[in-house]
């Protein structure tokens, strides 16, 4: 499948794929009815790993606790977040998007077992109007919009809860 290809150009994804490479695993999977979601899932299962696929409210805080706990992940892909870039309410952007992830990681750091690997979709947007193409995933982010701020707030975020964690996913085209 071309998407599946695709997915594997990206160093997020280069690293994911090679951390489970021999491995059979449980993924905590958000967003698995999107896009990317249904490829995901599909590519994984198809190697054999489990798919606990969480359709929680994130922005509840105690509800994603249970469910994580639930679920006690070895690897979380998280893919779920409002995505229109134009979407005109930015405390729902930024409740979904930041709010949302932040209650994710805290319930993740309070296992047990933390997950080995957290990847976070995240976007090219936080370049802003780069002029650069291919956009390397060390340009400096100048995101332009709420959408952006939100993706390049979770990746932050993220990185103070765990390493390994993996982001600046975005969607091939």
């Amino acid at each position: 499948m071309m998407v599946e290809t695709d997915l594997r150009r990206n160093q997020a994804w280069i690293f994911f794929f090679k951390l489970f490479k021999n491995e059979l695993i449980k993924i905590l999977l958000m967003g698995a009815a999107g896009f990317t979601g249904l490829v995901f899932k599909a590519w994984a299962q198809a190697q054999g790993h489990e798919i606990f696929v969480l359709k929680a409210d994130l922005t509840n805080k105690q509800v994603t606790v249970l469910k994580v706990a639930t679920a006690r992940p070895d690897a979380v892909v998280h893919l779920a977040a409002i995505s229109f870039v134009g979407h005109a309410d930015e405390s729902a952007i930024n409740g979904v998007n930041v709010v949302g992830t932040t209650n994710l990681l805290h319930a993740l750091n309070s296992l047990t077992n933390t997950p080995k690997c957290v990847l976070l979709a995240s976007t090219d947007n936080i370049y802003g109007s780069c002029e650069v193409s291919p956009i390397s995933e060390t340009q400096v982010a100048v995101p332009v919009n709420h959408y952006a701020m939100s993706k390049l707030a979770i990746e932050l975020m993220a990185s103070t809860f765990f390493r390994p964690v993996a982001y600046r996913y975005s969607a091939p085209i």
